[in-house]
């Protein structure tokens, strides 16, 4: 139900964390098995982090680190550099965690 009247309302989300007002929802759609909830959430993170909201920007570091691909390590760098500039104290330490696990892969981006 959340995702179907969010794609009534207006694209922009309150400034507010996204995390807070997903989770919910995000519990309740692992019954329906987790792939098709990742389908879902990674959909509204991705559209709250292209408004800049710095929770998604965060989140979305987060899934692209978890790939551990480097084109991916490089992706989850922006996000969370972006995430930092909106003054989000957990992305600066997961980018520094980052940089020291993953120097080779990511060169000096």
């Amino acid at each position: 139900k959340v995702f179907k009247d969010a794609e009534k309302a207006d694209a922009s989300l309150p400034d507010c964390g996204v995390s807070e007002l997903l989770q919910p929802h995000i519990e309740k759609s692992t019954y329906r098995g987790y792939r098709e909830a990742f389908k879902y959430w990674r959909y509204w993170y991705e559209r709250a982090a292209e408004q800049g909201n710095a929770d998604a920007l965060c989140m979305m570091g987060d899934i692209k680190s978890r790939e551990r691909e480097p084109d991916n390590l490089k992706e989850a760098c922006e996000f969370y550099r972006k995430a930092v500039e909106k003054g989000h104290a957990g992305a600066m330490i997961k980018l520094g965690h980052l940089y020291v696990r993953y120097n080779n892969e990511l060169g000096r981006s």
